[in-house]
């Protein structure tokens, strides 16, 4: 489909956001024409409008599930403020803890589905929920880290033991 055509489906009131969201990488699978339009499959899911402000893992836990709710695509780069590798351990956790579950159009655009439990829950719960999955982010980030460091003192270590043990 044309662009005029998805800006339509999916109730855009502008094609420029559709132009960025091209150029940003949130819509592969993306034909464009040498008029200046492009070619859209029927299942391109709308990219989530994200707060590019988000710096906590709980909301940024949050923001996936609302994405979800939504079939809406969600990409690392739409929160700059967090980094790559948190944005995907998060996604982990949710689809570990089955709350949400991945899926792809026939482009391979990535979007998440909510699964249906989730709103059984009430507010309060869901908060909890959230909270323990940021911890868990938080926590394997915080490993990540320190295992990071103890790779980078290994040769140094090395070095160490190798000059005190010729001593010895």
């Amino acid at each position: 489909m044309k662009k005029k055509e998805y800006q339509k489906l999916i109730r855009v009131s502008k094609s420029k956001y559709i132009d960025q969201w091209i150029k940003r990488g949130y819509m592969p699978g993306v034909v464009l024409t040498p008029d200046g339009d492009a070619e859209i499959p029927e299942d391109m899911p709308r990219p989530y409008k994200s707060n590019g402000k988000t710096k906590k893992i709980s909301k940024l836990a949050e923001e996936i599930i609302k994405a979800a709710d939504m079939q809406q695509s969600v990409y690392p780069q739409m929160f700059p403020m967090i980094r790559e590798d948190t944005f995907k351990r998060t996604v982990l956790h949710l689809i570990d803890c089955h709350i949400i579950l991945p899926c792809r159009s026939s482009t391979g655009a990535p979007f998440f589905e909510l699964l249906p439990y989730w709103k059984n829950f009430g507010r309060q719960e869901q908060s909890g929920i959230i909270q323990a999955i940021s911890d868990g982010v938080g926590a394997a980030s915080g490993s990540f880290q320190i295992i990071q460091s103890i790779i980078l003192l290994i040769p140094t270590l090395a070095d160490f033991f190798t000059g005190f043990l010729s001593k010895v």
